[in-house]
């Protein structure tokens, strides 16, 4: 089964350097395999993505490191135009997208995000 979560309700500015955080999201019944399409409108978009692990909707995200203090969080840097992106998050109960204007990011941007992930047939 194919999991859908629209990560904002509407189209959501992210105005030049502005940063924007999804809700908590839920992955106890995640296979491993997301990925996310990324709607983007405006005169010149351009944002990073970027993703957070926690063990609750209620506690402190962190970004992942891997084993040698690298951070792993980015999915996607510089995205200029609407994309599906393919991403594989560690293993977390929860995680949050992170969306950031970069310096070339126009003041009129808008996202709408959707992520999607397959589920365990049999959830816990």
């Amino acid at each position: 089964m194919i999991h859908v979560e629209q990560l904002w309700n509407t189209a959501t500015a992210v105005a030049t350097t502005a940063v924007i955080t999804s809700k908590p999201i839920s992955m106890l019944n995640n296979r491993g395999f997301c990925s996310m399409l990324i709607i983007l409108a405006g005169a010149t978009p351009e944002v990073d993505i970027a993703w957070k692990c926690g063990m609750s909707d209620t506690g402190t995200f962190y970004a992942p490191i891997d084993g040698v203090g690298t951070d792993i969080s980015a999915v996607y840097s510089a995205l200029d135009a609407t994309k599906w992106i393919q991403f594989d998050p560690v293993v977390a109960p929860w995680i949050q997208i992170t969306i950031t204007g970069t310096a070339g990011n126009g003041a009129n941007t808008t996202v709408k995000a959707y992520l999607m992930w397959q589920e365990e047939i049999f959830p816990t």
